[in-house]
């Protein structure tokens, strides 16, 4: 039994540190973080489009490509059958003519003046012989040189042919190497718009995520801005935690919305569990769990006794709030305990400074964050 309750308990811590480790930011310095993204990610988004069009030229120029060597294929087998055609009637004719001077053989075997046994046992002189040499030019001389004729184009003939052959062969290899590369561009494109349409949903969910935590700061604003002046606090501070800064307060410019961005309070790493102490007297307007801050509670402090700036201070990730909205707090009572809800990943107070400032132009107040480290001592 002790064993079982061992396992889950284990199970349980095991469960919440791995949920605890989203992310160990503020939502101010989440909108940092995210904004480092968005620059990250619309560099790609950028660089992904430039290649994206890179590989739509490609594609077009290849398509073009692929239709020049259609016509070329086209007017090759067009050619083709020309040429088929042509050997073909030659052939046919040479198979005639060869035909025809095989029967002019046979004739002149059997009524030649000389016998082929004479022509063959006489001397050259013989095809000077006049009546010979007039018989045998009349006889065969213009089919002889007709079936040299034939006999030379049906060369040609065969010889385009294999040409055509050979340039219909590598044309047909080139096209099916173009359809391949074009198959393969298609693929980069579908690839690279897939790419580009994660990039875009990241970019619009990152975008969305930073509206929603610069809403929880306005809201908090709002509060602090409804409460009637009151005084409750006498000034200065006490340290609200037993721990050490791990992360400081601090300025940064927004190179996309153009403004500045902040880590708007300090962080002061803790065990869980430590109490969390009211750094000086006042009113909880604020008393629950807040969107990338967590658990927390703002407190309403009231006028500064010598500077007059109205004074708040905001406690964020508590594991427990032990406060309502309402109570009325003395310096040192404890709001809470240290813990990592919200956006955090170890157990840590973020501890926020908020005054409201007047605008000299419009005269309209409006809540700033201040650098902590001014309003509480050196030394806890």
């Amino acid at each position: 039994m002790f064993r079982l309750l061992f396992l889950l308990l284990l199970f349980f811590s095991l469960n919440v540190s791995i949920l605890g480790e989203k992310s160990y930011l503020t939502p101010d310095a989440k909108i940092n973080k995210n904004t480092k993204q968005l620059i990250s990610k619309k560099q790609k988004q950028k660089k992904a489009q430039f290649e994206l069009g890179k590989i739509k030229k490609d594609i077009r120029s290849i398509e073009r490509s692929l239709l020049r060597s259609q016509q070329e294929l086209k007017q090759a087998v067009h050619d083709q059958k020309l040429v088929k055609r042509d050997l073909n009637t030659l052939s046919k004719k040479e198979h005639q003519l060869n035909t025809a001077f095989k029967k002019r053989i046979r004739y002149l075997y059997k009524h030649s003046p000389l016998s082929i046994f004479d022509i063959m046992i006489s001397n050259d002189s013989w095809i000077y012989d006049t009546s010979s040499h007039y018989f045998f030019s009349l006889i065969i001389k213009y089919d002889i040189n007709l079936i040299q004729s034939i006999k030379t184009h049906l060369n040609i003939i065969r010889k385009k042919r294999s040409k055509f052959l050979t340039k219909t062969t590598e044309i047909l290899t080139l096209q099916k190497e173009k359809i391949d590369y074009e198959k393969s561009l298609q693929k980069k494109r579908t690839q690279k718009t897939y790419y580009i349409t994660q990039l875009k949903h990241d970019i619009n969910r990152i975008t969305q995520e930073n509206k929603e935590l610069e809403k929880l700061s306005k809201y908090l604003s709002k509060l602090i801005l409804k409460e009637p002046t009151r005084s409750y606090g006498s000034g200065s501070f006490i340290y609200p935690v037993k721990g050490w800064i791990s992360s400081k307060y601090g300025n940064r410019r927004h190179p996309i919305f153009k403004r500045k961005m902040k880590h708007a309070g300090i962080d002061f790493a803790s065990p869980k569990g430590t109490p969390i102490k009211a750094a000086d007297s006042g009113k909880v307007i604020f008393a629950g769990p807040h969107g990338g801050y967590g658990n927390s509670v703002l407190i309403y402090h009231g006028p500064h006794p010598k500077t007059k700036q109205i004074i708040s201070s905001f406690y964020a990730h508590q594991s427990r709030i032990l406060v309502k909205k309402g109570d009325i707090l003395r310096k040192g009572d404890v709001v809470g305990w240290v813990g990592d809800t919200g956006y955090a990943t170890g157990p840590h107070l973020h501890f926020e400074v908020k005054v409201i400032v007047k605008n000299s132009s419009s005269r309209l107040k409006y809540v700033s964050t201040v650098n902590p480290i001014n309003y509480i001592p050196t030394k806890s």
